[in-house]
């Protein structure tokens, strides 16, 4: 009896570790249904509530909290620009291909300037160790601090001088010495901001006359410069007016200084170039150009150092006081 029942025991024991052997092999087979596959099933995502499941809490059976990123979160927000002390590092490289953010931030720096006394500009440019000449030259003739302060923010690679577009045959262009396609560059040993009135002069006459675009101000500087039209330290020499202006292909010659000398020659349609010397257009010495007059007697300037002259009418009794000399010119092409 004893032995049947210890049998009886044996066997049941078999059946119980059998039993629970087939359930494992089972579960072993079942498929692993993919997260996307749970959703359409109806099982719930883990990610809508929060959660990812790790492979290493696969491992552990548990599950691993995991910040779930909406698409607005995913998107960086775009900083609001402050603006720089100094000039950002793109700005000092000169480069011209500049992102939407680093031209927001030079817009921004620029209005800091603009809102500046020219004290207070000329102290922090010269900090930023802008050259003293242009800064000084800022500080006599203010029309010019926006050129000045661009300094900080010019192109390395040079701009295009291209002036086909400002010049017609007949009529008297208005350059200015500080424009940004050449005040930056030199006239022997200066700026052509701070030194280039007289080859800005007769670059104006010497396109509106013969309706040319080959010596815009910056190129007839240079050749001012290789035919020894500068004097350094004083600037360009008179000679250049009638000596270089006849090499150039011009007429010219000597206007007398009084108003029914330089009416006539300005109805006649013969525009001059005057050298003035301190007084309403400078502090030292100045070349303007008297492009044309009308019928009563008003003279349109074209002053290479201001907008603002440029855009008034003057009459002789308010140039004369301060002419210097005088030269008017012709071309035959």
């Amino acid at each position: 009896m004893q032995i049947l029942l210890r049998s009886l025991c044996f066997l049941a024991a078999v059946s119980v570790v059998f039993f629970l052997l087939h359930n494992l092999r089972q579960r072993d087979k079942e498929p692993v249904i993919p997260v996307a596959e749970a959703a359409l099933q109806g099982e719930s995502d883990p990610a809508e509530q929060g959660t990812v499941i790790s492979p290493e809490s696969q491992d552990q059976g548990q599950a691993t909290p995991v910040p779930v990123l909406t698409q607005e979160a995913a998107v960086p927000e775009t900083p609001t620009p402050t603006p720089a002390e100094g000039v950002s590092d793109a700005v000092q490289d000169g480069a011209e291909d500049t992102s939407t953010l680093q031209t927001i931030e030079l817009a921004a720096q620029r209005q800091q300037l603009s809102d500046l006394t020219i004290e207070e500009l000329a102290a922090y440019l010269r900090e930023r160790q802008v050259p003293e000449d242009l800064v000084s030259f800022m500080e006599g003739y203010p029309e010019s601090r926006e050129f000045v302060t661009d300094y900080l923010f010019r192109p390395k690679q040079p701009r295009s001088m291209d002036i086909s577009g400002e010049v017609t045959k007949g009529t008297i262009p208005h350059f200015l010495q500080w424009d940004e396609r050449w005040g930056y560059e030199f006239y022997d040993d200066s700026y052509m901001a701070v030194a280039g009135c007289g080859p800005t002069a007769l670059s104006e006459v010497y396109s509106g006359l013969t309706g040319k675009t080959d010596m815009n101000p910056y190129e007839m500087a240079q050749w001012a410069a290789d035919m020894g039209y500068h004097v350094r330290g004083e600037g360009t020499s008179w000679d250049m007016m009638l000596g270089g202006a006849w090499q150039l292909g011009l007429n010219a010659w000597d206007v007398g200084a009084d108003e029914e000398s330089i009416l006539d020659e300005l109805r006649s349609g013969h525009p001059i170039i005057c050298a003035v010397s301190p007084g309403d257009f400078t502090y030292f010495g100045h070349f303007i150009v008297l492009a044309d007059a009308d019928d009563e007697g008003n003279i349109s300037i074209r002053d290479s150092n201001s907008l603002i002259r440029t855009q008034r009418t003057w009459t002789a009794d308010e140039l004369l006081w301060q002419i210097a000399g005088l030269w008017a010119y012709s071309y035959d092409g």
